[in-house]
């Protein structure tokens, strides 16, 4: 089973694919670049996957310090 971290990022990073396409066909288009919603949306991902890894991080140094309790 595939696990609820690998899933949300499989899910955020198609979500950001699609919408940089859909932001740069819609520049193209119009001329006009949502500037504000970009940075908030690319700077909201960037902080859950650090999240996320870092959970990993500390979830693995804990993992390693119950191994040398036993």
């Amino acid at each position: 089973m595939m696990r609820y971290s690998k899933v949300v990022l499989t899910i955020m990073l198609a979500f950001l694919l699609i919408y940089t396409i859909y932001n740069t066909y819609k520049f193209y288009t119009i001329g006009v670049e949502p500037s504000t919603l970009t940075a908030c949306v690319y700077g909201f991902c960037g902080v859950e996957g650090g999240l996320m890894a870092w959970l990993k991080v500390v979830e693995r140094k804990n993992k390693g310090e119950d191994d040398n309790n036993d």
